[in-house]
C-alpha cells in the first residue's frame, strides 16, 4: 500500500555544502513531521509542503520520510500526483467514477499521504476537481500530509485556482508549515 519507488539507498543526510538554500530547514521540518513534533518539543503542523526549483531534493526528502514511517510500521502512502490522476482516469475509463472514487477515498483516508508534484498535471476540470477533493478532504480531518511543489502560491493559485493553493499554503491556522529550498539542480548542476 506504500507505493514507494524502489529503494535507491536514499538518506537523512544530504549535501547542503552544493549551494542549495533552505535545505537544512527542509530537512529539519521534515524530520519533525515525521515525529510529529518540533526541536522544542511542541506538536509540529499536520501538512508540510516543500516548496522550490526542480532537482534540489524535496521528492528525496518526501520519499526519506514516507521509507521511515512505513518502516516504523505506520500506513504511509507515497503518492505522485500524475500518477494518482492517471489511475483515476483509468478508473473511469475501465469501471467507471464509482471505482475511480473509492479509489480517491482510500487515498485520501491515508493516515500518512505524501503528495509529491502537485501542480504538474494539466489542469483540467477534473483534474481541479479531483485535487480539491483530496486536498480539502485532508484539510477537514488535519491529516497528517507532506507535498512537494515547484510552484509558489501565485504560481499554484493561477494552476489550480485559489481553493486548492489557499489551503495547501495556509501557514496562518497552524496547519501548514511551509520551506522554500532553491538552489541549483543536483541532476543538473543548473
Amino acid at each position: 500500500w506504500a507505493n514507494l519507488p524502489p529503494d535507491a539507498g536514499r538518506t537523512w543526510d544530504m549535501k547542503p555544502s552544493l549551494g542549495v538554500s533552505g535545505l537544512v530547514e527542509a530537512i529539519a521540518a521534515t524530520k519533525a513531521w515525521v515525529s510529529g513534533k518540533l526541536a522544542d518539543g511542541k506538536p509540529s503542523p499536520p501538512w508540510l509542503v516543500l516548496t522550490g526549483g526542480v532537482g534540489i531534493g524535496k521528492s528525496h526528502l518526501a520519499e526519506v520520510a514516507a521509507r521511515t514511517l512505513a518502516e516504523s510500521g505506520q500506513r504511509v502512502r507515497w503518492q505522485p500526483v500524475g500518477e494518482l490522476l492517471d489511475r483515476l482516469r483509468l478508473d473511469v475509463a475501465n469501471s467507471g467514477e464509482e471505482n475511480a472514487y473509492a479509489h480517491l477515498a482510500q487515498v485520501a483516508a491515508t493516515p500518512w499521504l505524501v503528495l509529491d508534484d502537485l501542480g504538474k498535471s494539466k489542469p483540467s476540470g477534473w483534474v481541479l476537481e479531483t485535487v480539491y477533493m483530496l486536498v480539502n478532504s485532508r484539510t477537514i480531518r488535519r491529516a497528517r500530509t507532506l507535498i512537494t511543489t515547484n510552484d509558489t502560491l501565485p504560481e499554484l493559485t493561477a494552476k489550480l485556482g485559489d481553493a486548492i493553493a489557499d489551503r495547501v499554503f495556509d501557514s496562518h491556522s497552524g496547519l501548514v508549515a511551509v520551506v522554500t529550498v532553491t538552489g541549483a539542480s543536483y541532476r543538473t548542476g543548473t
